[in-house]
């Protein structure tokens, strides 16, 4: 009886300490407004990895297993989805950059020409 109250403290210990482990990457990605530098087969990875170790958590029973990977996969989202959104700002930012530069270099070459 013991033994099996301890190995849940362990598991809850556990769940909590390892279920924050995304949020100062969420943090930092969203004050820098970059997520150039995150690996998409990272995300990836752990993605399908909290789905199969919540699936095996509810399997066996295992509350606190389940609880972890199942908020393992909300902050994975969320981190999933800042990635996409500001890969998508960086393109449309290099986009508007080109234009601005190719439009100056014409300007240029109309000044040089005059």
């Amino acid at each position: 009886m013991k033994i099996k109250v301890w190995a849940n403290i362990i598991g809850w210990c556990a769940t909590s300490m390892s279920a924050i482990f995304l949020i100062p990457q969420i943090y930092l990605t969203f004050k820098k407004k970059d997520a150039l530098s995150l690996s998409l087969f990272m995300l990836g990875c752990i993605f399908f990895s909290s789905i199969l170790w919540t699936i095996y958590g509810i399997h066996f029973k295992n509350l606190p297993l389940s609880v972890n990977n199942i908020s393992i996969f909300i902050l994975n989202i969320l981190l999933i989805g800042l990635k996409i959104y500001y890969t998508i700002a960086y393109k449309k930012y290099l986009l508007i950059a080109d234009k601005y530069l190719f439009l100056n270099e014409l300007s240029e070459k109309e000044i040089a020409a005059r």
